[in-house]
């Protein structure tokens, strides 16, 4: 078995927008492939 871990940053207006969005991705046409979305929180400003 392969595993390829690959990731992308998405912005968008929430993240079931994002996800309803990759409901119809190639990807997930292969077996037993997912795509997770996670929502990123902004760390703030570094002084």
């Amino acid at each position: 078995m392969s595993y390829i871990i690959l990731f992308s940053l998405v912005q968008g207006e929430s993240q079931d927008a994002v996800s309803e969005e990759y409901q119809t991705h190639p990807h997930l046409q292969i077996p037993n492939v997912y795509i997770q979305v996670m929502e990123v929180k902004p760390m703030g400003v570094f002084k």
